[in-house]
């Protein structure tokens, strides 16, 4: 097993074999060959190329120029994000954590009153979120924000996130409701999640459907709802 504290700057081929655990910055150029566990605290810069073969776990950021080839696990924290690279990354098998989900659709909203958004390209509703309306949710997750275009100003207008747990029939909870002054035509408009920022807006198997409630009738709207799915958590 080797042991190091400190800061650590190496130049050359290297190899290692075992165990290794490192504390402190460290800096490589060259190519690095290591078999066994390495755990690493502290930021790590390498150029070059790496081949490890065993588990890995790193706490601090991890810079990495050139090719890097690894068989076993990979534990990666730190400050977001905790992972650069430059260049391309080639993954074989899956990939989960925190992903971002994008659905859009476009409706002609002929009227002042509040109505449900498709999901997709057709009419909007009236009544509660029905079937054209809803999303079922893969796994949990949270809704981060909604870009809003419509060809006549709608001029303060509020969305609205509804939600339905399991035996209950359209989205009628309330989740969040987020209001901007859109007060231009033909403008996108953002409207920006405030409690995405720490929590959590749905759950595995809930059914999420989006209410538009402008100020003025806005015609032709498109829009392009922005979610993030927490796919580590329930998707095996």
């Amino acid at each position: 097993m080797g042991f190091r504290s400190g800061g650590g700057d190496k130049r050359g081929k290297t190899q290692h074999v075992g165990r290794s655990r490192h504390t402190g910055s460290s800096h490589h150029s060259g190519t690095h060959h290591h078999s066994g566990t390495n755990h690493h605290t502290g930021s790590s810069h390498h150029s070059g190329t790496h081949h490890h073969s065993g588990a890995y776990h790193h706490s601090g950021a991890y810079y990495h120029s050139g090719s890097s080839y690894h068989s076993g696990s990979i534990t990666v924290s730190g400050s977001s994000p905790a992972i650069y690279a430059s260049g391309s990354v080639l993954v074989s098998g899956s990939v989960r954590g925190h992903e971002l989900y994008f659905i859009h659709g476009a409706s002609n909203f002929n009227t002042a009153a509040q109505k449900f958004l498709p999901m997709g390209y057709n009419d909007t509703e009236t009544a509660g979120g029905t079937y054209t309306s809803r999303f079922v949710a893969p796994c949990r997750g949270r809704w981060l924000r909604s870009h809003v275009r419509t060809t006549t100003a709608g001029d303060t207008s509020i969305l609205k996130l509804y939600k339905a747990i399991d035996g209950t029939a359209n989205p009628a909870t309330l989740t969040e409701a987020v209001t901007v002054e859109m007060d231009a035509a033909d403008t996108t408009f953002d409207f920006v999640s405030i409690s995405a920022s720490y929590g959590i807006h749905f759950q595995k198997g809930d059914a999420i459907a989006w209410r538009f409630d402008p100020e003025t009738q806005p015609d032709l709207t498109n829009f392009t709802h922005v979610l993030e799915l927490y796919t580590s958590y329930d998707i095996p």
